[in-house]
């Protein structure tokens, strides 16, 4: 059976902000630094280095965090080619010693001889805020639901599945969307996943949203500068208006006359900013660095669409600006403004075109 949320047309592809987010980045190297200087404080950073060689500066701090991804690695230096140390996953809290200033968080961890360790993970990756409240209740599927393995619909795999009426073992609360819940696989192991909370009933506490209301007006962290596609996409993304937190853009037909080189017929979906759409944490900028812009970005599978190709669906031109887990072959997400935007659009099949300029 498949999950009724994915039918509506709302697999996701990006993480933006949500109707009360459960996500707010621990302060940066740069944040620091700039209220040290408003405070007048002399408090040099410190040099990080692998023998001779500096790799970067860092503020010592003192913060408890907590993972907001699916899953990562603790690195032994602050780059993501470095050894991996151990893997984390969404909701283990972590205390962070020092901001570096290539954008990676210095942090403590034990290793498996309870050795308490330094190790270093991007800081996008961790949020200040508790990620998974812990509860311990009984509650029924509502219908036919899929379980997965990460609370969005962005990079959550299937691994199980509800059937309406079945009881289910309730063990936590990601912000208002998403319940963290426990199972028996086929080989009788206890498995941890996640499952919307529109698909049960009998929540004791009021978590359940209305994702089909406007999603409140959030704040857009600075998209990234880095490389040349970045940067172009971003001075087209410039020139959307900002609507209720979402920055919207302009439709673009495709040119009499242009070349279009078929790909073939792609299953096509929409998704949006709201809590079940994004997941537990959000922060506006899309997997290749760039704010996600209404009638422009798309998410594709990578591999068959290589990102900043411009994709024709009916006419319209898009921009594969993003992916997703859940995004395979021949499936492409276009992004929209609202849940119920998505849902209204649904799901459909269509021949798609690349643009050739």
């Amino acid at each position: 059976m498949k999950n009724p949320f994915r039918a509506a047309g709302a697999i996701l592809a990006i993480s933006l902000f949500a109707t009360n987010a459960a996500y707010a980045a621990p302060m940066t190297y740069q944040e620091m630094a700039d209220i040290l200087q408003q405070d007048q404080k002399e408090l040099e950073p410190k040099e990080l280095k692998d023998g001779k060689e500096v790799l970067t500066r860092y503020f010592e701090t003192d913060e408890k965090v907590y993972v907001a991804v699916g899953e990562t690695v603790i690195r032994d230096l602050p780059d993501s080619t470095a050894k991996g140390m151990k893997k984390v996953t969404l909701g283990k809290w972590l205390h962070c010693v020092g901001l570096c200033e290539n954008g990676w968080s210095m942090i403590t961890y034990r290793d498996k001889d309870r050795k308490k360790c330094i190790g270093y993970l991007e800081s996008w990756e961790l949020s200040d805020q508790v990620q998974i409240q812990p509860v311990s209740e009984e509650v029924t599927a509502a219908q036919d639901v899929e379980i997965l393995d990460y609370p969005g619909l962005k990079d959550g795999q299937v691994i199980g599945e509800y059937i309406e009426g079945d009881t289910v073992q309730r063990v936590g609360a990601c912000n208002e969307a998403w319940s963290q819940v426990t199972f028996e696989n086929d080989q009788k192991k206890e498995i941890t996943g996640y499952v919307p909370n529109e698909a049960l009933d009998g929540i004791q506490t009021e978590e359940k949203e209305d994702i089909s209301a406007e999603t409140e007006a959030g704040v857009l962290r600075p998209p990234l500068e880095d490389g040349i596609f970045v940067e172009a996409s971003n001075k087209i993304t410039a020139g959307g208006v900002l609507t209720d937190g979402v920055v919207v853009g302009d439709a673009v037909q495709a040119p009499e006359g242009a070349k279009l080189l078929p790909l073939g017929n792609f299953r096509i979906t929409h998704y949006c900013p709201c809590s079940l759409c994004c997941g537990p944490w959000t922060d506006g900028i899309t997997s290749t660095g760039i704010t996600a812009t209404t009638n422009r970005t798309i998410a594709v599978d990578p591999s068959q669409i290589p990102y900043g190709s411009k994709v024709v669906i009916n006419g319209q031109v898009y921009v594969a600006e993003d992916c997703g887990g859940a995004i395979k072959k021949n499936c492409i997400d276009i992004y929209v403004a609202s849940h119920a935007e998505g849902e209204a659009k649904g799901v459909y099949y269509t021949d798609v075109y690349l643009l050739e300029e």
